[in-house]
């Protein structure tokens, strides 16, 4: 205390001349100069959170609110009927015939008389009565709906499905590929684009469902098919209620086969058919194993390749790769001498040719083609995929290896060849299928089979029970009682006419699960769930991850720009700070 004070004394009376020759009084104690702070970074890290979280949220609300919209929409109780038909009047009738009929059917349909519990159809034929009297009994109301009636009248003929509310859930709910006009009558857009829509129908007919929605008599179901703010016509790509392309007039061939050419690529899109165009695609597309590959061969955008692409991606029951090709060269290599448009399917048998399909294109017959070929002819055995190999014969015959690159080589076509043999001969048919040991060493240990083996699974009460509820019984055919496909169909055959002495039942349910899950690749998985996800949820998925990217970049971002230094003092400034 006392050296501070008498350093203060001692500066008391003391002057100095400043800068420009001003003096300055010392006996008063020299004020730092407040540092500046950093704004070189506008907002700090909890502002950019709380901006983007709001964000999120209001986009949010919104699709909630456009989902909404959309549910009320269509629950329009009018459904595009007549309002006098509904009070049933002419048209020209006064407002006292419009208030009698009114009062009559109201009486007639209301809960007091009617149980609207037991009938629930009384209580909407109510709501339209009610709601067919509010604006025809409004003057002003009943002048516009007269209009628009009117105008109506001069309505656009088409051949394609005429969709309702009424049959909507009926014609397009789940029921595969559409392409939906919504329109108005009165619109000379609408009038302009019928006969290029009428074409469009014309050549896509057989193929995928095309139908019509009239927004002026169908407003709810109209206005939920449209994009926001958008005009008519509005044409889009459906599959059920989930859109998968929209004609956007100012951005795509607005024409027949730039419309045609729009429904093979969102068809292409929705069941992720992919374009084959050289010889290594091809190799590594007939190579896969796992599931079933569809080959189309013929005109890029056709309506062949439509129907054969949207039979294959409709089929229900079946996990289908399918690919398409335009170049002759590749389908050349894929099957020699065959003559465009053809359907090549193959069913995982390694270097046999793939069964074809050709000629003239028809949606019932190209399904029942697909239908019979739906099924790869050697599976491999999993936990998910049992029913398939194991569940659909009384008998069935399983290679056993320990790598995948043998059993293709040598027992598959073993195995096939053995059960075509037994079938012929003794007039049962064997299914047949593949376990590799590694990932199914518990299930092969489960029934003592090595790699190299057979193994021969009855199931006799496979018709009554569902898979892994019954019992079964397992016989191993060792490598070396199997050399050829006759040594092997002769043991095969023994084993079905009980000459092999019988092991004894097994609970079907521990063989199943001792089988390992059939799994693919974590980026497969992640893809497909992502394409499964709605256009308005992908959207708040990716809003989220640019959040969480921004909670990381921030601190990131100070820890390299640094505190900002402060700046120069001026030479007062620093010799008061001296």
């Amino acid at each position: 205390l006392s050296s501070r004070s008498g350093r203060a004394m001692a500066g008391e009376g003391e002057s100095s001349k400043g800068k420009g020759g001003e003096k300055v009084s010392k006996g008063k104690m020299a004020k730092k100069a407040p540092e500046e702070k950093n704004t070189d970074f506008i907002f700090s890290r909890g502002q950019v959170i709380a901006i983007a979280v709001v964000a999120v949220l209001l986009f949010g609300a919104r699709v909630f609110f456009e989902e909404k919209r959309g549910k009320t929409a269509t629950e329009d109780v009018l459904d595009g009927q007549n309002l006098y038909e509904i009070l049933e009047v002419p048209k020209d009738a006064s407002d006292r015939d419009v208030k009698k009929a009114y009062r009559s059917l109201a009486v007639k349909w209301h809960p007091d008389k009617i149980d609207w519990v037991k009938e629930p159809e009384a209580k909407l034929k109510f709501e339209r009565i009610t709601k067919a009297y509010e604006i025809l009994s409004d003057s002003m109301k009943r002048k516009i709906y007269d209009k628009e009636q009117t105008l109506m009248e001069k309505s656009i003929t088409s051949n394609t499905v005429a969709i309702t509310t009424a049959n909507y859930h009926e014609l397009v709910k789940g029921k595969g590929i559409w392409l939906i006009q919504v329109y108005v009558d009165w619109s000379d857009r609408c009038q302009y684009f019928s006969a290029m829509w009428e074409e469009v129908g014309n050549r896509l007919h057989g193929t995928i469902g095309v139908g019509r929605v009239n927004l002026g008599r169908d407003k709810g179901l109209g206005t939920r098919l449209m994009a926001r703010k958008e005009s008519t016509p509005s044409v889009a790509v459906w599959d059920g209620e989930e859109e998968v392309r929209r004609l956007r007039w100012e951005f795509h061939d607005v024409s027949v086969e730039g419309i045609i050419k729009l429904v093979a690529q969102a068809i292409a899109e929705r069941y992720r058919a992919v374009t084959i165009t050289e010889p290594k695609q091809l190799e590594a597309f007939v190579q896969q194993d796992s599931r079933v590959r569809v080959l189309f061969i013929g005109k890029a955008s056709s309506r062949e390749q439509i129907l054969c692409t949207a039979a294959a991606g409709g089929l229900e029951s079946a996990n289908l790769a399918i690919a398409t090709t335009s170049k002759m060269s590749i389908g050349s290599l894929a099957l020699p001498g065959m003559k465009p448009p053809a359907l090549l399917v193959y069913r995982g048998v390694f270097g046999e040719p793939p069964t074809a399909y050709s000629g003239k294109m028809e949606m019932e017959a190209v399904r029942a083609f697909l239908e019979e070929n739906k099924r790869l002819v050697f599976p491999m055995l999993h936990r998910n995929t049992f029913h398939t190999v194991c569940g659909t014969q009384m008998w069935s015959a399983v290679a056993v290896g320990s790598e995948e690159a043998e059993l293709k080589l040598s027992a598959k076509q073993m195995l096939l060849k053995a059960a075509e043999k037994v079938e012929s001969d003794v007039g049962t048919r064997v299914a047949v299928g593949g376990m590799l040991l590694g990932a199914q060493t518990a299930a092969a240990s489960f029934v003592g089979a090595t790699a190299g083996d057979f193994l021969v699974i009855g199931r006799p009460d496979h018709m009554g029970k569902e898979v892994g509820e019954g019992r079964f019984r397992s016989f191993v055919v060792k490598a070396a009682e199997a050399r050829d496909p006759v040594a092997l169909a002769s043991k095969v055959k023994g084993i079905l006419m009980g000459s092999a002495p019988p092991p004894a039942e097994e609970r079907e349910e521990a063989f199943v699960r001792a089988l390992q899950p059939q799994t693919e690749p974590l980026l497969t998985r992640i893809a497909e769930t992502l394409d499964n996800l709605s256009v308005q949820a992908q959207i708040l998925l990716y809003l989220a991850l640019i959040l969480i990217g921004l909670m990381l970049l921030c601190p990131l971002l100070k820890a390299i720009m640094g505190p900002r230094p402060p700046p120069p003092m001026e030479e007062e400034e620093a010799e008061e700070e001296e």
